[in-house]
């Protein structure tokens, strides 16, 4: 059975962006913009200069006078699901039935869920507070 990610107020991107400081992130998810146009919030794989391994986290991101994200000011990580354990630079986030949002590394180890037990996530929505909600399904 194929899982569709529907999305509420947010936007479903995927990009990645190189910043000045030498850190990465591959947006996966935005909010949708704040009261101050130049700010959102973003959620994706972040990593800081030497790009080793890679958080899934939730960062606030600028935007310029040209409505691009901002490369000169790196992300603010606000939170992160796997600082422990970071994940390899091929990962997967799966939502699933048993686990609901889980956060896998090449091999397959689960390296972070949500742990809702027998009920899947049916919906994400980043929030412009820079919080994940997921609806369940």
């Amino acid at each position: 059975m194929a899982l569709q990610l529907y999305l509420q107020s947010s936007l479903l991107l995927f990009w990645s962006v190189k910043f000045h400081d030498g850190s990465f992130a591959r947006v996966i998810l935005v909010s949708k913009l704040s009261d101050d146009y130049y700010s959102t919030c973003g959620c994706g794989f972040f990593c800081n200069q030497t790009c080793n391994s890679h958080l899934f986290a939730i960062f606030s991101l600028s935007y310029d006078n040209d409505d691009n994200i901002s490369k000169s000011e790196g992300p603010k990580v606000v939170r992160s699901a796997n600082p422990e354990n970071p994940a390899g630079i091929i990962a997967t986030l799966q939502l699933t039935s048993e686990k609901g949002l889980v956060l896998k590394d090449a091999n397959g180890t689960t390296l972070w869920s949500t742990n809702l037990s027998s009920k899947s996530v049916a919906a994400l929505n980043l929030t412009d507070t820079c919080n994940l909600d997921h609806a369940l399904g």
